[in-house]
């Protein structure tokens, strides 16, 4: 692959085809000393100064409809990247030819596309030599800062070869390019150059291969008629949206003989855990999963209590030595307020903030800083009316135990300080909202439902 140096080594290496090109044609007795430039239109000389000369100007670069879908960029389950697909770019170049005397523009455009005709292909050991790569001309001796520089771009090891092909512009798209050039008008011809490979910077996971294929190097078993624990649905209580701590899911399933646990993955956090038989309830074609037990992970370690978030279900069977899961169901577990401090009317103080105490359930994951400082792993607000205020930092760990002090790994205190004006001040029912997992305001046990207002808020 190429450098970002590719771009401007493609207009080098056809400058040099049609520099090399005039020399061939011996036209200095008939026209003079003829230069080749590659500058912006409006920096050449014209007018009674103008000298016979070809400009090469690059006026746009667009992505490859060939290569703009091929190799996405693409990143792991912890946002890691693990692929980096290379910029695929095509050249329009602007190729205009100006006369010191008449009929020197016209010769000079005909024979520049005569040999751009003729070389529809830029070969790799044309664009080496042009660039004056090192080892190849001279050994790169004496070459100047610029060419030097692009001779390391690598344009002619990228994998795609360029190709340089006439592109067609109407009156009026020429019109447009000229107006916007700021220069005047002098006879020209469009090519399509194409593609130029970057490669990318960025550098990507290299992850171990594949050390063996299932327990004990057993390799893939296909079965024809093998019958996979499946979910067929997920219901929870009431059809709401989210599950709620203390709520029991179920879960309609086949092929669930001797399943040995229910495995819950939460997404944003990347942990996992699971649940085992003994607490969850069977029935014909259904399991009742109980939303308030402790699981332990896939080693048999105890985990943090559930956070607020979304997760993923599945069903494991343990068969014959071999492990089986169904397909995952994805759900959202939103939080629950319980409690909110000071009781209602809520004032502001001296500064004009008001501080609101509310305890939830489940608790937010906290995360460590250091040995005295944590912070909450989640993104965590509250929805006040027109205010999305979020929690002030959990507070510090003891610091009367000795180094390093043991901090929770979860919190239900949750601590808002936001301010108010007169606009502010009302009723309110407040939600919390959690990786956005909002809570549920409905009481579905009502008929019909009604806004739960057992945690309402006046700002007084």
């Amino acid at each position: 692959m190429s450098s970002a140096l590719a771009i401007a080594s493609v207009t080098a290496v056809l400058r040099d085809l049609l520099i090399n090109g005039l020399i061939d044609q011996d036209l200095t007795p008939s026209l003079g000393d003829v230069k080749v430039t590659a500058l912006p239109p409006d920096r050449i000389v014209t007018g009674d100064k103008e000298q016979s000369q070809l400009n090469l100007f690059l006026y746009q670069v667009s992505p490859n409809p060939g290569w703009r879908n091929v190799g996405l960029p693409s990143r792991d389950g912890q946002g890691q990247s693990i692929a980096a697909p290379p910029l695929a770019v095509d050249l329009h170049y602007l190729l205009s030819a100006y006369g010191a005397q008449d009929f020197h523009a016209e010769i000079l455009l005909g024979y520049a596309m005569q040999l751009l005709h003729e070389t529809p292909v830029l070969g790799r050991e044309a664009i080496r030599t042009a660039l004056g790569a090192p080892g190849l001309v001279s050994g790169g001796s004496g070459l100047p800062a610029t060419l030097a520089a692009l001779s390391t771009s690598a344009l002619a090891d990228q994998i795609e070869q360029i190709k340089i092909a006439p592109q067609t512009l109407n009156t009026e798209e020429t019109s447009k390019l000229w107006t916007a050039l700021q220069a005047r008008y002098r006879a020209s011809a469009a090519y399509h150059i194409s593609v130029v490979l970057i490669d990318s910077r960025q550098r990507v996971r290299a992850p171990l291969p594949v050390l063996r294929r299932g327990e004990a190097d057993r390799g893939v078993e296909a079965t024809a008629n093998a019958n996979l624990p499946t979910i067929d649905e997920l219901r929870l209580p009431h059809s709401q949206s989210s599950a709620l701590i203390d709520d029991e899911m179920t879960l309609l399933v086949q092929h669930v003989e001797g399943f040995s646990t229910v495995r819950f993955n939460q997404k944003r956090l990347s942990t996992s855990f699971e649940i085992a038989k003994a607490d969850v309830q069977e029935a014909d074609g259904e399991l009742v999963v109980p939303l308030n037990i402790s699981g332990t992970s896939p080693e048999g370690l105890a985990i943090p209590p559930w956070v607020p978030g979304s997760y993923s279900v599945a069903v494991i069977v343990d068969h014959e030595n071999k492990r089986f899961s169904s397909n995952e169901w994805n759900f959202s577990l939103a939080p629950r307020i319980t409690n909110i401090a000071p009781p209602n009317p809520v004032h502001a103080n001296g500064s004009g903030n008001v501080t609101l105490t509310i305890t939830c359930n489940p608790p937010i994951k906290l995360a460590r800083v250091d040995d005295t400082t944590t912070r909450f792993d989640q993104k965590v607000e509250l929805l006040l009316g027109r205010r999305f205020p979020r929690p002030i930092s959990p507070e510090p760990p003891p610091t009367n135990l000795p180094p390093p002090a043991p901090q929770p790994a979860a919190t239900d205190t949750l601590i808002f300080v936001f301010p108010v004006t007169n606009e502010d001040l009302g009723d309110y029912l407040p939600r919390l909202r959690v990786d956005e997992v909002e809570m549920p305001l409905v009481d579905w046990t009502k008929t019909p439902p009604e806004f739960d207002s057992s945690h309402k808020v006046t700002i007084a």
